[in-house]
């Protein structure tokens, strides 16, 4: 994207980055002005953020950074953060010019997502309309054009600014422009949309997102990239799917950092429900796993997705059904998908463990409701795989598999009612051996313990993965300035739950 002027730059980092004026011991003065309410209601995505937090808002996340920043003072670090991203050259000062003015929350929305460009429009809630207009004309100089009764400044590119009542506008002019309009009516904070996206992810947060998911596949279509012959049978696929919108929230505790998102149906739908106990597979996982995964029933969901795939005809899968490549498939290994693997597997869950990069290795490890059928399924694997060329082998009941595309022998197992694709015989051990779960790992239950309206689906242990990438690139420059920060966070775990038309998912980030 071409350079913005340096003020517009400085302010669109700050709707990505709170706290920018958390330095300021000044009041914000309320929640003021609602940068929604100067978007366009077709502005597919929108980001907003709180920059002036106060009380125990505030203290919270004063207390995180001060942990992630080794002590530095939040406010000069993040200030120092949004000069850098601002890029030099210009007169304008974050710290002299934007935050006497600067108001609580600052917004930024796509109007457009066409073209090679984006068109963006910048919304900050001012406390000092005259001082933000001050600074706007402090800018390099700029042509006047008026619109919608609003008189406007407007660079060589084709950027455009102005001080509407008490708020400051800034964007590319087709953007600009729709934003004045949307001041006089059909704002986005009064689409029903945005409305139910905001009051389920919550408005209470230092952070909001917003995506319209219809409008955003409906530019992708209107933009020609996707195939003509693709995009009527996705486009029923989404509707089937029933998602309309997401919205998204960003809370911080003194010791948490928690992202509330929220999938909203469209009118008259329900979302499809999450099949299986994606939890109770993950817990199920070994213990001492850096990063892992609950998939719920696996064969429902391949199910489905075959479900959409054969929706779509031949069109994603170069002219021949999904339907008809299972029969060939069938005819030429005698392996039926539905029948012989699908029927019998239940809940799944992937992880990966061991120590340092190279001794990695991970595995997806299914329930099986049917012990002799996946039993009876790696011989059938094994003679498929032979099929296609491929170096597969069984050694008691253990199908090696050479691709020389992973750092170990893919290995395939069935035992009792645990079924195992594994990367290296440490994984397939781990996977079958009937030791400590992760369900009783320390970390994971502390960091499952931060989750407030889902059970935990996702667990990273992002020190172990700090501890991981240092032992790789240690020696690196970049590596070494942003490790000091990486170490100061903790375990990261998030899942989701499904409640009717909406579903809800939650991520919770340790800062211990």
């Amino acid at each position: 994207m071409r350079a913005r002027p340096r003020l517009a730059a400085l302010l669109s980092c700050a709707a990505l980055v709170p706290l920018a004026g958390c330095g300021d011991d000044g009041a914000a003065g309320g929640d003021g002005p609602d940068p929604a309410a100067s978007m366009p209601a077709r502005a597919p995505v929108y980001v907003e953020a709180v920059v002036r937090p106060e009380g125990e808002q505030r203290s919270d996340a004063e207390a995180v950074l001060r942990k992630v920043l080794r002590g530095r003072d939040p406010g000069d670090a993040l200030i120092g953060l949004l000069e850098g991203l601002g890029g030099r050259g210009r007169d304008v000062d974050f710290r002299q010019d934007v935050e006497p003015w600067l108001g609580e929350r600052v917004g930024l929305a796509l109007t457009s997502l066409q073209g090679a460009e984006p068109e963006v429009v910048v919304a900050v809630a001012t406390k000092d309309a005259d001082k933000a207009r001050a600074t706007l004309e402090k800018e390099a100089p700029r042509t006047e054009r008026e619109h919608a009764g609003v008189t406007y400044r407007v660079d060589d590119d084709g950027f455009a600014g102005a001080v509407v009542d008490d708020v400051l506008l800034l964007g590319d002019e087709p953007a600009f422009k729709a934003a004045v309009d949307a001041r006089k009516g059909d704002s986005l904070a009064e689409a029903d949309s945005f409305e139910r996206a905001r009051e389920e992810a919550g408005e209470d947060g230092l952070g909001f997102l917003y995506a319209d998911v219809r409008r955003i596949f409906d530019v992708a279509v209107g933009s020609g990239e996707l195939p003509q012959e693709l995009s009527g049978p996705l486009r029923g696929l989404v509707g089937g799917a029933g998602a309309q919108a997401l919205g998204a929230s960003l809370e911080v505790d003194a010791d948490v950092v928690r992202v509330n998102a929220a999938t909203i149906a469209a009118e008259g739908k329900d979302l499809p429900e999450q099949a299986g106990d994606p939890a109770a597979a993950l817990e199920g996982l070994p213990a001492g796993s850096i990063l892992a995964l609950g998939l719920g029933d696996v064969g429902k969901q391949l199910d489905g997705v075959l479900e959409q795939l054969s929706s779509l005809g031949g069109a994603a899968t170069g002219g021949v059904s999904p339907d008809q490549l299972l029969d060939l498939l069938r005819a030429q290994t005698g392996v039926d998908v539905q029948r012989d693997l699908l029927a019998w597997m239940g809940e799944g869950a992937l992880f990966v463990r061991g120590s340092g990069l190279k001794g990695l290795g991970g595995a997806l490890v299914v329930r099986s409701k049917d012990p002799a059928a996946s039993r009876a399924a790696i011989g059938k694997i094994e003679r498929a795989l032979r099929q296609f060329g491929l170096d597969a082998r069984v050694d008691g009941s253990v199908l090696t598999v050479e691709l020389g595309i992973l750092p170990s022998d893919l290995k395939i197992a069935a035992r009792g009612d645990r079924f195992v694709i594994a990367v290296g015989d440490a994984a397939l051990q781990a996977a079958l051996a009937s030791g400590e779960r992760l369900g009783a790992d320390a970390a994971f239950k502390q960091a499952a313990g931060a989750l407030q309206d889902v059970e935990p689906s996702l667990f990273l242990d992002v020190p172990r993965v700090v501890e991981l990438v240092g032992a790789a690139f240690g020696d690196d420059a970049g590596f070494r300035e942003v490790r000091p920060y990486l170490q100061a966070l903790g375990a990261l775990v998030g899942g989701t739950k499904g409640d009717g038309d909406v579903q809800r998912s939650e991520a919770a980030l340790l800062v211990p």
